[in-house]
Protein backbone atom coordinates (compact mmCIF):
# COMPACT_ATOMS: atom_id res chain seq x y z
CA UNK A 1 0.00 0.00 0.00
CA UNK A 2 1.81 2.90 -0.92
CA UNK A 3 1.66 6.50 0.34
CA UNK A 4 -0.70 8.11 -2.22
CA UNK A 5 -3.04 5.43 -2.45
CA UNK A 6 -3.88 6.07 1.70
CA UNK A 7 -3.47 9.87 1.11
CA UNK A 8 -3.57 11.13 -2.56
CA UNK A 9 -0.65 12.93 -1.74
CA UNK A 10 1.66 14.65 1.43
CA UNK A 11 -0.34 14.22 4.48
CA UNK A 12 -0.13 16.97 6.73
CA UNK A 13 0.44 16.54 10.79
CA UNK A 14 -2.72 15.10 11.95
CA UNK A 15 -4.22 15.06 15.56
CA UNK A 16 -5.71 11.65 15.78
CA UNK A 17 -6.89 11.08 12.40
CA UNK A 18 -8.77 8.49 10.83
CA UNK A 19 -9.04 7.51 7.08
CA UNK A 20 -11.47 4.60 5.38
CA UNK A 21 -9.81 3.32 2.35
CA UNK A 22 -12.02 3.65 -0.93
CA UNK A 23 -14.59 5.41 0.70
CA UNK A 24 -14.67 8.86 2.51
CA UNK A 25 -11.48 10.43 4.20
CA UNK A 26 -12.95 12.18 7.53
CA UNK A 27 -11.64 13.30 11.20
CA UNK A 28 -13.07 12.19 14.28
CA UNK A 29 -12.89 14.26 17.51
CA UNK A 30 -9.62 15.00 19.15
CA UNK A 31 -8.91 13.34 22.20
CA UNK A 32 -10.02 15.06 25.08
CA UNK A 33 -6.91 16.95 26.95
CA UNK A 34 -6.68 14.62 30.51
CA UNK A 35 -6.94 11.10 30.41
CA UNK A 36 -7.23 8.73 33.75
CA UNK A 37 -4.93 6.36 34.85
CA UNK A 38 -2.12 5.05 33.20
CA UNK A 39 -2.92 6.65 29.81
CA UNK A 40 -1.17 9.80 30.46
CA UNK A 41 1.17 10.73 27.68
CA UNK A 42 0.11 12.27 24.80
CA UNK A 43 -1.49 9.93 22.46
CA UNK A 44 -2.80 12.18 19.95
CA UNK A 45 0.23 11.75 18.17
CA UNK A 46 -1.29 8.74 16.00
CA UNK A 47 -2.61 7.70 12.66
CA UNK A 48 -5.66 6.02 12.61
CA UNK A 49 -6.70 4.14 9.52
CA UNK A 50 -9.09 1.38 8.28
CA UNK A 51 -9.19 -0.66 5.59
CA UNK A 52 -9.80 -4.11 4.30
CA UNK A 53 -7.67 -6.94 2.12
CA UNK A 54 -9.07 -9.95 -0.16
CA UNK A 55 -8.34 -13.32 2.39
CA UNK A 56 -8.05 -15.94 0.19
CA UNK A 57 -8.15 -18.16 3.38
CA UNK A 58 -11.89 -17.09 3.89
CA UNK A 59 -12.38 -16.61 0.42
CA UNK A 60 -13.83 -12.88 1.24
CA UNK A 61 -13.07 -9.22 1.53
CA UNK A 62 -11.83 -8.79 5.55
CA UNK A 63 -11.42 -5.43 7.42
CA UNK A 64 -9.30 -4.56 9.85
CA UNK A 65 -7.85 -0.81 11.92
CA UNK A 66 -4.03 -0.39 11.57
CA UNK A 67 -2.69 2.38 14.58
CA UNK A 68 0.53 4.10 13.34
CA UNK A 69 2.82 6.08 15.06
CA UNK A 70 2.33 9.80 14.25
CA UNK A 71 5.43 10.56 12.04
CA UNK A 72 5.16 7.19 9.98
CA UNK A 73 5.13 9.10 6.72
CA UNK A 74 7.74 11.31 7.58
CA UNK A 75 10.08 8.93 8.71
CA UNK A 76 11.41 7.87 5.88
CA UNK A 77 13.03 3.92 5.33
CA UNK A 78 12.14 3.47 9.31
CA UNK A 79 10.22 -0.09 10.27
CA UNK A 80 8.44 -1.09 13.21
CA UNK A 81 7.56 -3.98 15.49
CA UNK A 82 3.88 -4.77 14.81
CA UNK A 83 1.69 -6.10 17.92
CA UNK A 84 -1.90 -7.62 16.58
CA UNK A 85 -4.76 -7.30 18.49
CA UNK A 86 -7.80 -9.30 18.57
CA UNK A 87 -11.15 -7.57 20.42
CA UNK A 88 -13.77 -9.58 22.10
CA UNK A 89 -17.31 -10.67 22.20
CA UNK A 90 -19.86 -8.05 20.28
CA UNK A 91 -17.18 -6.05 19.41
CA UNK A 92 -15.43 -5.53 15.80
CA UNK A 93 -12.39 -3.67 14.71
CA UNK A 94 -14.21 -0.35 14.86
CA UNK A 95 -15.86 0.82 18.10
CA UNK A 96 -14.82 0.36 21.52
CA UNK A 97 -15.80 -1.94 24.43
CA UNK A 98 -17.06 1.29 26.68
CA UNK A 99 -20.10 2.67 24.87
CA UNK A 100 -21.01 5.41 27.18
CA UNK A 101 -17.82 7.07 27.92
CA UNK A 102 -17.27 10.32 29.76
CA UNK A 103 -15.15 12.77 28.55
CA UNK A 104 -11.92 11.95 30.80
CA UNK A 105 -12.31 8.28 29.80
CA UNK A 106 -10.30 7.01 26.49
CA UNK A 107 -11.77 4.22 24.58
CA UNK A 108 -10.16 1.58 23.75
CA UNK A 109 -9.24 2.61 20.70
CA UNK A 110 -7.88 5.57 21.98
CA UNK A 111 -5.39 3.82 24.03
CA UNK A 112 -4.28 1.69 21.26
CA UNK A 113 -3.74 4.73 19.62
CA UNK A 114 -1.23 6.15 22.43
CA UNK A 115 0.52 2.61 22.83
CA UNK A 116 1.12 3.08 19.45
CA UNK A 117 2.59 6.60 19.74
CA UNK A 118 3.79 5.80 23.04
CA UNK A 119 5.93 2.98 22.41
CA UNK A 120 6.92 3.57 18.55
CA UNK A 121 5.47 0.51 16.59
CA UNK A 122 2.11 -0.21 14.54
CA UNK A 123 -1.00 -1.78 16.12
CA UNK A 124 -3.11 -4.27 13.82
CA UNK A 125 -6.72 -4.69 15.34
CA UNK A 126 -8.22 -7.60 13.02
CA UNK A 127 -12.15 -7.93 12.87
CA UNK A 128 -13.54 -11.09 13.96
CA UNK A 129 -17.28 -11.00 12.85
CA UNK A 130 -18.61 -14.66 11.63
CA UNK A 131 -21.83 -14.05 9.98
CA UNK A 132 -22.43 -15.52 6.64
CA UNK A 133 -24.29 -12.71 4.37
CA UNK A 134 -27.71 -14.44 4.79
CA UNK A 135 -27.69 -14.68 8.45
CA UNK A 136 -29.01 -12.45 10.98
CA UNK A 137 -25.45 -10.15 12.83
CA UNK A 138 -24.04 -12.39 15.30
CA UNK A 139 -21.84 -10.84 18.09
CA UNK A 140 -19.83 -13.82 19.23
CA UNK A 141 -16.56 -13.33 17.04
CA UNK A 142 -13.94 -15.98 15.65
CA UNK A 143 -16.35 -19.11 15.04
CA UNK A 144 -15.34 -20.29 18.47
CA UNK A 145 -17.57 -21.97 20.51
CA UNK A 146 -19.21 -22.98 19.24
CA UNK A 147 -18.23 -23.85 15.18
CA UNK A 148 -20.89 -23.07 12.96
CA UNK A 149 -19.13 -21.53 9.71
CA UNK A 150 -16.05 -22.41 7.30
CA UNK A 151 -14.08 -19.93 8.65
CA UNK A 152 -10.92 -20.50 10.64
CA UNK A 153 -9.09 -17.65 11.93
CA UNK A 154 -6.27 -19.19 13.16
CA UNK A 155 -5.47 -19.81 9.23
CA UNK A 156 -6.36 -16.48 8.62
CA UNK A 157 -3.28 -15.41 10.58
CA UNK A 158 -0.48 -15.78 8.52
CA UNK A 159 -2.22 -14.19 5.61
CA UNK A 160 -3.09 -10.92 7.43
CA UNK A 161 0.81 -11.08 8.94
CA UNK A 162 2.06 -10.44 4.99
CA UNK A 163 -0.21 -8.24 4.00
CA UNK A 164 0.71 -6.32 6.81
CA UNK A 165 4.32 -6.35 6.17
CA UNK A 166 3.61 -6.20 2.13
CA UNK A 167 1.84 -2.82 2.51
CA UNK A 168 3.46 -1.48 5.26
CA UNK A 169 7.17 -0.87 7.41
CA UNK A 170 7.03 -3.55 9.07
CA UNK A 171 10.36 -5.13 10.64
CA UNK A 172 9.28 -8.41 9.35
CA UNK A 173 10.46 -10.89 11.71
CA UNK A 174 9.20 -12.85 14.40
CA UNK A 175 11.41 -11.42 16.91
CA UNK A 176 9.48 -7.99 16.39
CA UNK A 177 5.71 -9.23 16.13
CA UNK A 178 3.57 -9.27 18.99
CA UNK A 179 -0.18 -10.45 19.87
CA UNK A 180 -2.64 -9.66 21.88
CA UNK A 181 -6.43 -9.56 22.77
CA UNK A 182 -9.61 -9.18 25.12
CA UNK A 183 -11.85 -12.02 26.44
CA UNK A 184 -12.36 -14.30 23.25
CA UNK A 185 -9.60 -12.08 21.60
CA UNK A 186 -7.05 -13.28 24.62
CA UNK A 187 -8.36 -16.56 24.21
CA UNK A 188 -7.63 -16.04 20.63
CA UNK A 189 -4.18 -14.28 21.28
CA UNK A 190 -2.61 -17.22 23.42
CA UNK A 191 -4.17 -20.46 20.74
CA UNK A 192 -2.73 -18.57 17.43
CA UNK A 193 0.61 -17.61 19.23
CA UNK A 194 0.87 -21.37 20.60
CA UNK A 195 0.38 -22.62 17.03
CA UNK A 196 2.69 -20.16 15.47
CA UNK A 197 5.93 -19.80 17.47
CA UNK A 198 7.89 -19.20 14.62
CA UNK A 199 5.82 -15.82 13.55
CA UNK A 200 5.68 -14.34 17.19
CA UNK A 201 7.77 -13.55 20.11
CA UNK A 202 5.14 -12.28 22.73
CA UNK A 203 1.51 -13.33 23.44
CA UNK A 204 -0.66 -11.40 25.99
CA UNK A 205 -4.37 -11.86 27.17
CA UNK A 206 -6.53 -9.35 29.12
CA UNK A 207 -9.11 -11.53 30.58
CA UNK A 208 -8.51 -14.26 27.89
CA UNK A 209 -11.05 -16.88 27.81
CA UNK A 210 -9.68 -20.33 28.66
CA UNK A 211 -11.13 -22.20 26.81
CA UNK A 212 -13.39 -22.91 23.83
CA UNK A 213 -14.39 -25.25 21.03
CA UNK A 214 -12.67 -24.92 18.39
CA UNK A 215 -11.57 -26.35 14.91
CA UNK A 216 -12.51 -27.51 12.08
CA UNK A 217 -16.70 -27.22 11.94
CA UNK A 218 -16.99 -30.77 11.26
CA UNK A 219 -14.95 -32.57 13.76
CA UNK A 220 -13.92 -29.64 16.52
CA UNK A 221 -12.25 -29.91 19.81
CA UNK A 222 -12.57 -28.84 23.39
CA UNK A 223 -9.57 -26.92 23.24
CA UNK A 224 -7.87 -25.66 26.90
CA UNK A 225 -5.21 -23.32 26.92
CA UNK A 226 -3.49 -25.11 30.50
CA UNK A 227 -2.96 -28.37 28.28
CA UNK A 228 -1.03 -26.46 25.44
CA UNK A 229 1.69 -25.26 27.74
CA UNK A 230 4.61 -26.95 25.63
CA UNK A 231 3.82 -25.10 22.62
CA UNK A 232 5.17 -21.61 24.03
CA UNK A 233 8.79 -22.40 24.56
CA UNK A 234 9.85 -19.66 22.40
CA UNK A 235 7.19 -17.37 23.78
CA UNK A 236 6.69 -14.50 26.31
CA UNK A 237 3.47 -14.72 27.75
CA UNK A 238 1.57 -12.52 30.06
CA UNK A 239 -1.85 -13.07 31.53
CA UNK A 240 -3.84 -9.72 33.12
CA UNK A 241 -7.01 -9.86 34.66
CA UNK A 242 -9.25 -7.88 37.02
CA UNK A 243 -9.83 -8.91 40.67
CA UNK A 244 -13.52 -8.79 39.94
CA UNK A 245 -13.15 -10.46 37.15
CA UNK A 246 -15.93 -12.60 36.63
CA UNK A 247 -13.94 -16.50 35.01
CA UNK A 248 -11.00 -15.05 37.25
CA UNK A 249 -11.63 -18.51 38.85
CA UNK A 250 -10.32 -19.70 35.31
CA UNK A 251 -7.66 -17.48 35.04
CA UNK A 252 -6.31 -18.45 38.90
CA UNK A 253 -6.99 -22.29 37.17
CA UNK A 254 -4.22 -21.76 34.77
CA UNK A 255 -2.05 -20.45 36.91
CA UNK A 256 -2.03 -23.73 38.85
CA UNK A 257 -1.07 -25.09 36.20
CA UNK A 258 1.28 -22.79 33.89
CA UNK A 259 3.19 -21.20 36.87
CA UNK A 260 4.66 -24.86 37.57
CA UNK A 261 5.66 -25.90 33.89
CA UNK A 262 7.02 -22.18 32.20
CA UNK A 263 9.33 -19.99 33.31
CA UNK A 264 8.66 -17.71 29.97
CA UNK A 265 4.83 -16.99 31.62
CA UNK A 266 3.50 -14.15 34.21
CA UNK A 267 0.09 -13.07 35.19
CA UNK A 268 -1.25 -9.74 36.88
CA UNK A 269 -4.02 -8.97 38.68
CA UNK A 270 -5.47 -5.34 38.33
CA UNK A 271 -8.31 -3.86 40.18
CA UNK A 272 -11.25 -3.94 37.75
CA UNK A 273 -13.62 -6.48 36.35
CA UNK A 274 -13.36 -8.01 32.96
CA UNK A 275 -11.49 -5.21 30.52
CA UNK A 276 -8.83 -4.10 28.98
CA UNK A 277 -6.34 -3.89 32.33
CA UNK A 278 -2.68 -3.10 32.21
CA UNK A 279 -2.27 -1.92 29.26
CA UNK A 280 0.90 0.18 29.55
CA UNK A 281 2.57 -3.21 31.37
CA UNK A 282 1.38 -5.26 28.41
CA UNK A 283 3.16 -3.30 25.92
CA UNK A 284 6.13 -2.58 28.11
CA UNK A 285 6.78 -6.22 28.38
CA UNK A 286 6.04 -6.69 24.23
CA UNK A 287 8.88 -3.74 23.39
CA UNK A 288 11.15 -5.50 26.10
CA UNK A 289 10.85 -8.78 24.12
CA UNK A 290 11.21 -7.27 20.90
CA UNK A 291 14.66 -6.03 22.15
CA UNK A 292 15.70 -9.25 23.59
CA UNK A 293 13.35 -12.28 22.16
CA UNK A 294 13.91 -15.53 23.35
CA UNK A 295 15.56 -17.64 20.66
CA UNK A 296 14.24 -20.79 18.95
CA UNK A 297 14.59 -23.89 20.95
CA UNK A 298 17.10 -26.34 19.80
CA UNK A 299 14.03 -29.22 21.04
CA UNK A 300 10.61 -28.12 20.38
CA UNK A 301 7.33 -29.78 21.25
CA UNK A 302 4.28 -28.51 19.36
CA UNK A 303 0.45 -29.60 19.87
CA UNK A 304 -2.29 -28.76 16.73
CA UNK A 305 -6.04 -29.19 16.17
CA UNK A 306 -5.73 -29.46 12.40
CA UNK A 307 -5.10 -32.56 10.64
CA UNK A 308 -2.69 -30.43 8.50
CA UNK A 309 -0.39 -27.87 10.09
CA UNK A 310 3.37 -26.33 9.32
CA UNK A 311 5.48 -25.27 12.65
CA UNK A 312 9.15 -24.35 13.07
CA UNK A 313 9.62 -25.31 8.99
CA UNK A 314 8.54 -28.59 10.12
CA UNK A 315 5.12 -29.32 7.73
CA UNK A 316 2.09 -32.61 9.02
CA UNK A 317 0.10 -33.89 6.64
CA UNK A 318 -2.55 -36.35 7.61
CA UNK A 319 -5.63 -37.95 6.56
CA UNK A 320 -7.59 -37.70 10.40
CA UNK A 321 -11.30 -36.23 9.74
CA UNK A 322 -12.28 -37.04 13.01
CA UNK A 323 -11.59 -34.76 16.22
CA UNK A 324 -8.55 -34.84 17.95
CA UNK A 325 -4.56 -33.19 18.80
CA UNK A 326 -1.51 -34.09 16.89
CA UNK A 327 1.25 -33.95 19.32
CA UNK A 328 4.80 -33.53 18.18
CA UNK A 329 7.31 -34.02 21.31
CA UNK A 330 11.30 -33.49 21.82
CA UNK A 331 11.36 -32.83 17.98
CA UNK A 332 15.35 -32.43 16.87
CA UNK A 333 17.50 -33.11 14.00
CA UNK A 334 17.75 -36.77 15.52
CA UNK A 335 14.31 -37.72 15.46
CA UNK A 336 10.98 -36.48 17.65
CA UNK A 337 8.13 -38.49 19.34
CA UNK A 338 4.35 -38.27 17.67
CA UNK A 339 0.34 -39.25 18.46
CA UNK A 340 -2.88 -38.26 17.66
CA UNK A 341 -5.04 -38.44 20.39
CA UNK A 342 -8.70 -37.77 21.01
CA UNK A 343 -8.39 -35.38 24.10
CA UNK A 344 -5.28 -34.20 25.53
CA UNK A 345 -3.17 -34.96 27.99
CA UNK A 346 -3.40 -38.36 27.33
CA UNK A 347 -6.49 -39.25 25.71
CA UNK A 348 -6.51 -42.36 23.38
CA UNK A 349 -4.39 -42.23 20.17
CA UNK A 350 -5.97 -42.46 17.00
CA UNK A 351 -3.83 -45.78 14.85
CA UNK A 352 -5.81 -45.56 12.29
CA UNK A 353 -4.77 -42.04 10.85
CA UNK A 354 -2.41 -41.86 8.36
CA UNK A 355 0.72 -39.19 9.01
CA UNK A 356 3.40 -37.72 6.91
CA UNK A 357 5.97 -36.03 8.32
CA UNK A 358 7.92 -33.32 6.37
CA UNK A 359 10.98 -32.70 8.41
CA UNK A 360 13.00 -29.00 8.11
CA UNK A 361 15.78 -28.65 5.49
CA UNK A 362 18.40 -29.98 8.94
CA UNK A 363 20.01 -32.87 6.00
CA UNK A 364 22.15 -33.35 3.17
CA UNK A 365 20.57 -33.02 -0.21
CA UNK A 366 19.33 -36.13 -2.34
CA UNK A 367 20.87 -38.64 0.40
CA UNK A 368 19.91 -41.84 2.23
CA UNK A 369 19.04 -41.71 6.23
CA UNK A 370 18.06 -44.64 8.23
CA UNK A 371 15.10 -44.24 10.49
CA UNK A 372 14.16 -45.87 13.58
CA UNK A 373 10.40 -45.92 14.28
CA UNK A 374 8.95 -47.49 17.57
CA UNK A 375 5.61 -48.11 17.84
CA UNK A 376 4.80 -48.55 21.36
CA UNK A 377 1.09 -48.39 20.97
CA UNK A 378 1.25 -51.64 19.01
CA UNK A 379 5.12 -52.75 20.15
CA UNK A 380 6.31 -52.88 16.70
CA UNK A 381 10.04 -51.90 15.63
CA UNK A 382 10.99 -50.98 11.80
CA UNK A 383 13.30 -49.40 10.03
CA UNK A 384 13.33 -47.35 6.84
CA UNK A 385 15.88 -46.07 4.06
CA UNK A 386 14.61 -42.69 3.42
CA UNK A 387 16.15 -40.31 1.25
CA UNK A 388 16.14 -36.54 1.24
CA UNK A 389 14.97 -34.23 -1.26
CA UNK A 390 16.53 -31.49 -3.33
CA UNK A 391 15.88 -29.03 0.38
CA UNK A 392 17.02 -31.79 2.45
CA UNK A 393 13.66 -32.20 3.77
CA UNK A 394 12.70 -36.10 4.73
CA UNK A 395 9.13 -37.08 4.31
CA UNK A 396 8.36 -39.85 7.20
CA UNK A 397 4.85 -42.09 6.56
CA UNK A 398 3.82 -43.11 10.03
CA UNK A 399 0.16 -43.00 11.37
CA UNK A 400 -1.76 -41.90 14.46
CA UNK A 401 -0.14 -44.27 17.07
CA UNK A 402 2.38 -43.30 19.66
CA UNK A 403 5.92 -43.66 17.93
CA UNK A 404 9.20 -42.80 18.62
CA UNK A 405 11.39 -42.09 15.47
CA UNK A 406 15.02 -41.31 15.38
CA UNK A 407 16.29 -40.35 12.44
CA UNK A 408 20.33 -41.42 12.47
CA UNK A 409 22.92 -39.88 11.03
CA UNK A 410 25.67 -41.67 12.98
CA UNK A 411 24.72 -45.27 12.52
CA UNK A 412 26.13 -46.06 15.94
CA UNK A 413 25.09 -43.48 17.82
CA UNK A 414 22.68 -44.37 20.46
CA UNK A 415 19.63 -42.02 21.07
CA UNK A 416 17.49 -42.38 24.55
CA UNK A 417 13.98 -41.22 25.01
CA UNK A 418 11.24 -41.62 27.52
CA UNK A 419 8.97 -44.69 26.40
CA UNK A 420 6.53 -44.04 29.24
CA UNK A 421 5.92 -43.03 33.02
CA UNK A 422 3.86 -44.80 35.42
CA UNK A 423 2.55 -43.39 38.61
CA UNK A 424 1.82 -46.66 40.65
CA UNK A 425 -2.29 -47.52 40.02
CA UNK A 426 -3.43 -43.90 39.76
CA UNK A 427 -2.64 -40.78 36.78
CA UNK A 428 -1.80 -38.27 39.22
CA UNK A 429 0.31 -37.61 42.34
CA UNK A 430 -1.10 -36.97 45.94
CA UNK A 431 -0.32 -33.37 47.75
CA UNK A 432 1.85 -34.27 50.71
CA UNK A 433 2.33 -38.04 50.18
CA UNK A 434 5.88 -40.04 48.35
CA UNK A 435 4.73 -41.04 45.11
CA UNK A 436 6.87 -43.66 43.24
CA UNK A 437 7.10 -43.13 39.51
CA UNK A 438 8.69 -46.06 37.46
CA UNK A 439 10.75 -44.72 34.34
CA UNK A 440 10.79 -46.88 30.78
CA UNK A 441 13.74 -45.93 28.27
CA UNK A 442 13.89 -46.16 24.33
CA UNK A 443 17.00 -46.11 22.72
CA UNK A 444 15.61 -44.61 18.83
CA UNK A 445 18.98 -44.86 17.89
CA UNK A 446 21.78 -46.84 16.20
CA UNK A 447 24.00 -47.79 18.77
CA UNK A 448 23.60 -49.87 22.27
CA UNK A 449 24.15 -47.34 25.05
CA UNK A 450 26.19 -48.70 27.73
CA UNK A 451 25.90 -48.17 31.80
CA UNK A 452 22.66 -45.56 31.48
CA UNK A 453 22.01 -43.67 34.60
CA UNK A 454 19.28 -41.30 35.19
CA UNK A 455 18.97 -38.19 37.07
CA UNK A 456 15.26 -36.67 37.94
CA UNK A 457 15.03 -33.25 38.64
CA UNK A 458 12.09 -30.64 39.80
CA UNK A 459 11.22 -27.88 38.17
CA UNK A 460 10.59 -25.09 40.52
CA UNK A 461 10.17 -25.35 44.77
CA UNK A 462 6.66 -27.50 44.90
CA UNK A 463 7.94 -30.70 44.91
CA UNK A 464 11.03 -32.66 46.65
CA UNK A 465 12.71 -35.75 45.11
CA UNK A 466 13.28 -38.66 47.64
CA UNK A 467 15.16 -40.89 45.15
CA UNK A 468 16.29 -38.65 42.33
CA UNK A 469 19.00 -41.23 40.55
CA UNK A 470 18.65 -45.00 38.73
CA UNK A 471 20.82 -47.34 37.05
CA UNK A 472 19.46 -48.73 34.15
CA UNK A 473 22.48 -50.44 32.62
CA UNK A 474 22.69 -51.33 28.91
CA UNK A 475 20.07 -50.42 26.21
CA UNK A 476 20.13 -51.92 22.74
CA UNK A 477 18.65 -50.13 19.33
CA UNK A 478 15.27 -50.14 19.21
CA UNK A 479 15.27 -51.52 22.83
CA UNK A 480 13.37 -50.30 25.69
CA UNK A 481 14.18 -51.04 29.87
CA UNK A 482 12.59 -49.89 32.85
CA UNK A 483 14.80 -48.72 36.06
CA UNK A 484 14.79 -52.01 38.56
CA UNK A 485 13.65 -49.32 41.17
CA UNK A 486 11.58 -46.34 41.05
CA UNK A 487 12.46 -42.67 41.61
CA UNK A 488 10.15 -40.98 44.36
CA UNK A 489 9.02 -38.08 44.69
CA UNK A 490 7.11 -35.54 47.05
CA UNK A 491 5.00 -32.90 46.30
CA UNK A 492 5.10 -30.56 48.97
CA UNK A 493 2.44 -27.71 47.57
CA UNK A 494 -1.23 -27.91 48.11
CA UNK A 495 -2.22 -25.54 45.20
CA UNK A 496 -0.37 -26.70 42.42
CA UNK A 497 -2.31 -29.11 39.90
CA UNK A 498 1.09 -30.13 38.10
CA UNK A 499 4.78 -30.66 38.46
CA UNK A 500 7.08 -30.94 35.58
CA UNK A 501 10.39 -33.21 35.74
CA UNK A 502 13.59 -32.80 33.77
CA UNK A 503 14.95 -36.32 33.72
CA UNK A 504 19.17 -36.25 32.93
CA UNK A 505 19.92 -38.98 30.61
CA UNK A 506 23.82 -40.20 30.08
CA UNK A 507 25.50 -43.22 29.23
CA UNK A 508 29.27 -44.46 29.54
CA UNK A 509 30.65 -42.90 26.56
CA UNK A 510 29.81 -39.41 27.60
CA UNK A 511 26.46 -38.99 25.84
CA UNK A 512 23.95 -36.52 27.95
CA UNK A 513 19.60 -36.10 26.87
CA UNK A 514 17.47 -33.96 28.58
CA UNK A 515 14.00 -35.69 28.57
CA UNK A 516 10.93 -33.85 30.20
CA UNK A 517 7.65 -34.97 31.74
CA UNK A 518 4.74 -33.78 33.84
CA UNK A 519 2.71 -35.58 36.52
CA UNK A 520 -0.62 -34.41 37.67
CA UNK A 521 -1.26 -33.22 40.78
CA UNK A 522 -4.66 -33.96 42.76
CA UNK A 523 -4.93 -31.56 45.40
CA UNK A 524 -5.60 -32.49 49.26
CA UNK A 525 -8.67 -31.20 50.06
CA UNK A 526 -11.58 -32.26 53.20
CA UNK A 527 -14.61 -33.73 52.22
CA UNK A 528 -17.83 -31.26 51.16
CA UNK A 529 -20.02 -31.51 53.51
CA UNK A 530 -22.86 -29.69 51.90
CA UNK A 531 -23.68 -30.68 48.57
CA UNK A 532 -26.59 -31.65 46.43
CA UNK A 533 -26.99 -33.77 43.60
CA UNK A 534 -28.96 -32.08 40.67
CA UNK A 535 -30.57 -34.61 38.25
CA UNK A 536 -33.47 -32.18 36.73
CA UNK A 537 -33.61 -29.41 39.86
CA UNK A 538 -34.10 -26.22 40.42
CA UNK A 539 -31.31 -24.37 42.24
CA UNK A 540 -29.83 -20.37 42.87
CA UNK A 541 -26.19 -20.60 41.96
CA UNK A 542 -23.16 -18.36 41.37
CA UNK A 543 -22.60 -17.56 37.97
CA UNK A 544 -19.47 -15.50 37.96
CA UNK A 545 -18.03 -12.94 40.21
CA UNK A 546 -20.91 -11.75 42.69
CA UNK A 547 -23.44 -13.02 39.86
CA UNK A 548 -26.42 -15.44 40.57
CA UNK A 549 -28.62 -17.17 38.47
CA UNK A 550 -31.72 -19.75 38.86
CA UNK A 551 -32.21 -22.34 36.56
CA UNK A 552 -32.50 -26.32 35.89
CA UNK A 553 -29.35 -28.12 36.42
CA UNK A 554 -29.30 -31.80 34.74
CA UNK A 555 -31.57 -34.21 33.19
CA UNK A 556 -33.41 -36.82 35.70
CA UNK A 557 -36.25 -37.75 37.93
CA UNK A 558 -34.99 -34.24 39.70
CA UNK A 559 -34.96 -36.87 43.34
CA UNK A 560 -31.20 -35.65 44.00
CA UNK A 561 -30.02 -39.52 43.66
CA UNK A 562 -28.06 -40.29 40.82
CA UNK A 563 -29.77 -42.64 38.84
CA UNK A 564 -28.77 -44.44 36.02
CA UNK A 565 -29.14 -42.99 32.69
CA UNK A 566 -29.24 -39.21 34.24
CA UNK A 567 -26.81 -36.52 33.69
CA UNK A 568 -25.73 -34.95 37.33
CA UNK A 569 -24.48 -31.83 38.41
CA UNK A 570 -22.63 -31.75 41.99
CA UNK A 571 -23.33 -28.06 43.95
CA UNK A 572 -21.19 -27.21 46.85
CA UNK A 573 -22.21 -24.67 49.25
CA UNK A 574 -19.63 -22.07 50.08
CA UNK A 575 -19.67 -18.60 51.82
CA UNK A 576 -23.68 -19.82 51.69
CA UNK A 577 -23.82 -20.35 48.37
CA UNK A 578 -24.46 -22.91 46.12
CA UNK A 579 -20.77 -23.30 43.69
CA UNK A 580 -20.80 -25.31 40.36
CA UNK A 581 -18.04 -27.93 40.58
CA UNK A 582 -15.34 -29.47 38.01
CA UNK A 583 -15.65 -33.16 39.01
CA UNK A 584 -12.55 -35.13 37.66
CA UNK A 585 -12.44 -39.15 37.54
Amino acid sequence: MTRKKIHGGSPSRIKFKLIIFGFIYFFIAAWPSGHAGEYSGDPENAIVMDSRHYSHVLGELRNYRIFLPGDYYDAGDKRYSVVYYFHGWSQRYFGSLRKNKTSDEPTDDERLAEMAARYDLIVVKTDGYNSNPEDPYNLRPYNIGPVHTHRQFPLYFPEIVTHIDANYRTIAKRENRAISGLSMGGFMSFWIAGKYPHLLAAAGSFCGSPEFQVGPRDFSVEYYHRDMYKNYEALKLRLHYGDRDFIRAYHRDINQYWLQVMDNYESQIYPGEHDVLGLDDMFKMFTEVFSKPIGKPRQWNHIDVYPEFSVWDYTVQSDRNVPGFTVLEDVDKEGFRVSVRRTLPVGETVPMVKLQVFTAPLYQTNADYLVNIVDLSKGEKMQKRITSDGEGRLRIPLNGGLQEVGILETAEAPNISIASVNIGTNTWASAGADIPISITLINKGGGKAGKVTAKLVPFGKASNIKRSTAKFGDIGPLDTLTAPAPFVIHVNSDTVRIQKFDLAISDEAGNQWIRSFTVNVKPKVAPALEYEIADGRTFTYARGGNDTITGMLGIGNGDGVPNPGESIVVLVKDSAQWQLTSLHT
